[in-house]
């Protein structure tokens, strides 16, 4: 009985010292990696994906979710919008950061062109015949990727310097104006291969409304990324009035700062159409000395062949503008759009695989 009220008695003191000096229980973030494991090669007194999880935490004060296995890092860290730099040859990655390969991590205090400074986990040290904990080493970037391999990258945790990524545009183009729909292009310069979140652009009428405001999710980090948009095809399907100037501007994310290109315009000319063209609808065949657009025959020379099904696809990609005769003839499947299964369909018929296209379903 005294020993029950003697623990009480302490409980009681300890609940007073927390109120009455304001002692704050604080919640301690767990690393989610095992410190030390065992496999078929034995026992590992150390862990890369602990030791650079505790690096981040220790050195910045940074708890990083779980993010898989090693070679799972890069791809995870640049899904949950961390930045990231894939690597190539010359690129120095800045303090602090973890470099991964498929398979290992490790964090990186220091490097320049020659070579970097290195904390690693789970290291097989060929000269002592042993695995140790941990490993922290200068190695030049030759020697680490014949022992290592070629890096997948870089996750950036540059908190302390000015993290704005080095991004601009060039080559503002349209590409193509027509009756109701106009092609836009230009090309992001990113020499740091930061990796880009989203793009998108606006597209304002004379007087200033906003009549295209298009976004889309990327996960890009090439050194030149080329932007482009079919307004029509994807921004607006009602399509643009004619006769009417437009002024647009393209705009690219990354890390969270928003930069955008110069602005440029267009005219679009003609008259719009009453009704925008349906591509599922085939044209009217008509006796004539001209040939006329037929299923799969692009470029009108009575024949279905392998040079059809390379405008398809190419029209497809947006390499080349669309005209409503090579959607109307060239939509073999009729699912409303030229795409790879056009393409296809053509080259089967081409060869003989197959007779006739599909026909068009009639409802009852």
């Amino acid at each position: 009985m005294k020993r029950k009220i003697r623990k009480l008695f302490t409980s009681l003191i300890m609940v007073c010292l927390i109120t009455v000096f304001g002692i704050k229980m604080q919640y301690v973030y767990a690393n989610p990696y095992p410190q030390t494991y065992t496999d078929e090669m034995g026992y590992h007194p150390g862990n890369c994906t602990w030791q650079a999880w505790q690096e981040v935490h220790n050195r910045l004060g940074i708890d990083l979710p779980g993010w898989g296995n090693a070679g799972e890092w890069f791809w995870n860290a640049q899904r949950d919008g961390y930045q990231t730099v894939s690597y190539y040859n010359g690129y120095v990655p800045p303090d602090n950061s973890i470099i991964c390969w498929d398979g290992h991590v490790g964090f990186v205090l220091s490097a320049d062109s020659v070579g970097l400074n290195i904390r690693e986990g789970n290291v097989f040290l060929y000269t002592q015949n042993r695995w140790v904990d941990v490993y922290e080493h200068w190695i030049s970037w030759s020697q680490l990727i014949n022992e290592r391999g070629v890096p997948q990258g870089f996750i950036i945790f540059n908190h302390s310097e000015n993290t704005t990524p080095d991004l601009s545009y060039r080559n503002l183009t349209v590409q193509f104006v027509d009756n109701w729909n106009a092609g836009l292009y230009a090309e992001i310069v990113n020499p740091g291969r930061v990796t880009m979140s989203s793009v998108g652009t606006q597209i304002w009428d004379s007087t200033g409304k906003l009549v295209v405001d298009h976004s889309e999710t990327c996960t890009l980090n090439d050194s030149i990324i080329w932007q482009s948009l079919n307004v029509v095809a994807e921004a607006k399907p009602d399509g643009l009035e004619s006769g009417e100037t437009y002024t647009f501007q393209m705009w690219g994310q990354a890390n969270g700062y928003i930069f955008k290109s110069s602005t440029g315009s267009f005219t679009i000319q003609g008259e719009k159409p009453t009704t925008p063209p349906t591509p599922t609808t085939p044209p009217t065949q008509t006796p004539t000395d001209t040939p006329k657009a037929t299923y799969g025959d692009l470029d009108r020379n009575n024949a279905v062949d392998a040079d059809d099904a390379l405008q398809i696809l190419k029209i497809a990609a947006k390499l080349v503008p669309f005209t409503e005769d090579a959607i109307l003839s060239g939509d073999v499947n009729r699912s409303g759009a030229l795409d790879a299964d056009d393409a296809l369909l053509v080259l089967q018929k081409a060869a003989k695989i197959i007779n006739v296209f599909p026909v068009e379903k009639t409802q009852s």
